[in-house]
């Protein structure tokens, strides 16, 4: 510990320095202003003990000294601000997506399926993926629930990073292991008495497959338990993955990314003229698909006022401000036929 000299003085000794003499006031012990030359000839203003020597120590140096401190903070500071102010900027260009899921070298390979396995029916025949996303943003969707047969669509690269950030990043897919989850979901639902979902429920089956990771992430009756165990967070994070992922099926199957957003185009006109500063509808919205084979098409997209969550429900729908619903009839060779639903709508 350092030593002061004298209640006048005002100097503090720092012992592990022993050629410097600084402020008592205005420094700490571990901080090192500079040393004092010894052999100077000009006349000592003040003196100050060290392990039984005196050394002279001027107010001249000291002056230098704190000049010198002042400089090195205010540059230190100039820099942190400069750091803080550009970090943000840097990081937004780029979408956080882990580098470490990169393609497989087999491009006929789906990195992302998804597909609802019935216990009963599994056995009978070969399930489809209701889902299936390339590498390249391309992706493949059955036609309706009951079919296996498929169509095919190219999602937008912005949209194709921001699945990616959703799944990878927001909800960490690649965090959950099955067999762990399992035995978390019983042990809660013992714990609370709540019942298990029936041997007839479907299973969620999720695969990701990239040239350092092949994973399968499966949960019995997903949409039950995330309603039963609110509070199991890699049940909440896995269902919010479903949903981000049943959102690209249903605009797959209402026509396709470029189809959905010319409808919206129309749709958010009307929607400004009946609730005006309304947030536009976007393809995230859609909650509801109907496709018949005649080409006529019933859409429905809903948001749900803020008090449901900022996660939406376990029906897809968006939490917002507002209670929102806008239903579209489309047939082909007649306008849009839309209906509006909400706060103070004019319908």
């Amino acid at each position: 510990m350092g030593q002061t000299l004298g209640e006048g003085a005002g100097l503090y000794v720092n012992p592990a320095y022993p050629a410097r003499c600084v402020p008592h006031e205005a420094t700490d012990s571990s901080v090192n202003l500079g040393g004092v030359d010894k052999t100077g000839e000009d006349p000592v203003d003040q003196r100050c003990l060290d392990a039984g020597r005196e050394l002279p120590c001027r107010r001249s140096n000291l002056r230098q000294e704190t000049e010198f401190m002042r400089t090195t903070l205010f540059r230190a500071m100039t820099m942190a601000i400069i750091c803080v102010a550009v970090s943000p900027v840097a990081q937004a260009v780029e979408p956080a997506v882990p580098l470490t899921l990169q393609p497989s070298r087999d491009a006929s390979q789906p990195m992302i399926t998804m597909t609802f396995k019935s216990p009963g029916r599994a056995a009978v025949r070969q399930v489809v993926p209701e889902l299936s996303i390339y590498a390249d943003g391309r992706v493949t969707v059955t036609t309706d629930a009951r079919s296996s047969r498929t169509t095919t669509s190219q999602m937008p690269q912005d949209e194709w990073r921001h699945v990616q950030q959703e799944l990878f990043v927001e909800n960490r897919l690649l965090d959950f292991e099955t067999s762990v989850m399992e035995e978390q979901i019983f042990q809660l639902r013992r714990q609370r008495r709540r019942p298990a979902p029936g041997q007839d429920a479907a299973v969620t089956v999720i695969t990701v497959h990239g040239a350092n990771v092949d994973r399968e992430i499966r949960c019995h009756a997903l949409g039950l338990t995330a309603t039963q165990l609110p509070d199991l967070h890699c049940v909440q994070h896995l269902h919010a993955c479903q949903e981000c992922l049943q959102n690209i099926v249903k605009v797959v199957r209402a026509g396709g990314y470029e189809q959905v957003e010319q409808t919206l185009t129309t749709v958010n006109q009307r929607l400004e003229r009946h609730l005006p500063g309304t947030d536009p509808l976007s393809s995230h919205d859609l909650n509801l698909v109907d496709a018949r084979p005649d080409g006529t098409k019933y859409l429905q997209f809903s948001r749900l006022p803020q008090s449901t969550g900022n996660s939406g429900t376990l029906s897809g729908l968006r939490a917002q401000e507002r209670y929102l619903m806008v239903s579209v009839y489309e047939r082909p060779g007649r306008p849009l036929e839309i209906s509006i639903i909400g706060d103070t709508a004019a319908q």
